[in-house]
């Protein structure tokens, strides 16, 4: 199993490597969701989570989930073949958590240099815990 540790780390690089993974066959879970980053000017990342709210019907949908993790997962789903058998099957294999989890602590996490948000050349990144609370969701 592959832990990661999306604490000051981005968020699409965390996903693309997590996506990749669970293709392949392998269990992944990614914990501190709530503390990924997105690069980005915070109103203009607030406002584009704010549209993808507003799409559709209320009873039609589509359903964005407001929690921190189930927005990370949600991106990662965005980068698997979801509705095919493989897609489906890779999709159980991801787990992902708000915080550290009592299972996983003394275990090895894996975290990367080049995805941490210090890399940007700019200071402009929101996290997902701000972008949560900034739509009604609960941390």
């Amino acid at each position: 199993m592959i832990i990661i540790n999306a604490e000051n780390m981005l968020l699409g690089r965390i996903t693309g490597f997590a996506a990749k993974k669970i293709l392949l066959g392998e269990q992944v879970a990614v914990i501190n969701c709530e503390k990924a980053m997105v690069s980005g000017r915070k109103y203009v990342v607030l406002e584009k989570y704010r549209q993808k709210l507003q799409r559709g019907s209320v009873r039609k949908g589509p359903f964005i989930s407001k929690s921190p993790q189930m927005l990370v997962k949600r991106t990662i789903r965005g980068m698997v073949p979801f509705k095919m058998p493989r897609g489906k099957m890779a999709m159980k294999r991801l787990k992902c958590y708000p915080g550290l989890p009592d299972e996983f602590k003394g275990k090895e996490f894996v975290s990367f240099e080049k995805m941490n948000v210090s890399n940007l050349p700019s200071m402009n990144y929101v996290s997902i815990g701000t972008i949560s609370k900034e739509l009604g969701g609960i941390k």
